[in-house]
């Protein structure tokens, strides 16, 4: 497989996040490179925030899809 395909067995879960929210599948696989929105199927991904450049966003509150929706104050949408 080239670096321009995609792998069709792979089944994602992606969920609306904020922009900022990152693992490190989204460098790697084109099926991750989503902005704003982040494959919610994994139980051991980690995650960070590009804005704090830590696992806890700029409220210092975990980062995670879940955690990353709109009612968050530091929430960026696509």
């Amino acid at each position: 497989m080239s670096d321009t395909e995609t792998d069709p067995t792979v089944h994602l879960d992606l969920v609306e996040t904020c922009v900022n929210l990152r693992h490190k599948n989204m460098y790697v696989m084109l099926e991750h490179m989503h902005r704003g929105l982040v494959d919610d199927s994994s139980t051991t991904r980690c995650f960070w925030c590009v804005v704090s450049q830590d696992e806890r966003g700029p409220d210092r509150q975990g980062v995670t899809p879940g955690d990353c929706s709109r009612g968050r104050p530091c929430h960026e949408s696509a």
